[in-house]
């Protein structure tokens, strides 16, 4: 029992280790840039300032695929601003981690299932594999059902990212 609460203190400390404190102040200050820059992103639709909640509307009820198409590219525009700072922040990631002797940050989150990065990338491989027939009929219906919503005539080979219901497409 003792050895598995040294274990998970050890993981848990990865995260903020003393071996690399640098590497960890400056992983916290590049969070708190990553978060300023995506929560004060002034997003512009037809000219004006929007807030998400908008643009998330917008993707969630309007029916105009013109309308949420031009909603949806403004939802990218923060990637712009974004890109620099996370490519920043996972290279500080896999630095703090590194500094105990795992290869990168997803090596060190694999580790917590007791796995090794590879197996790891067999195992989603393997599951991949599984589901690879309702995969293969999904996109069928994720095509068809928002062509006939957005009143389209034509359905698409790949179905717009601007069909789905929010930024993210996740629903």
């Amino acid at each position: 029992m003792q050895i598995k609460q040294l274990e998970a203190a050890l993981y848990q400390a990865a995260n903020f280790t003393q071996t690399a404190a640098q590497a960890v102040a400056d992983r916290i200050t590049a969070e708190t840039k990553q978060t300023e820059t995506l929560y004060a992103f002034n997003y512009q639709l037809n000219g004006r300032s929007v807030i998400t909640n908008d643009i998330d509307a917008i993707l969630r009820n309007e029916t105009d695929v013109n309308k949420r198409l031009a909603a949806w590219i403004r939802s990218k525009e923060v990637g712009k601003q974004l890109k620099g700072v996370l490519v920043n922040l996972r290279n500080l990631y896999n630095k703090v981690v590194q500094s105990l002797n795992y290869t990168g940050y997803f090596s060190y989150q694999v580790s917590d299932y007791g796995m090794t990065s590879n197996e790891m990338l067999a195992l989603c491989k393997k599951i991949n594999k599984e589901l690879n027939p309702l995969f293969r009929e999904l996109p069928t219906y994720a095509r068809y059902e928002p062509a006939k919503k957005y009143g389209q005539k034509e359905v698409p080979d790949y179905r717009p990212s601007h069909w789905a219901p929010n930024r993210w497409s996740q629903d």
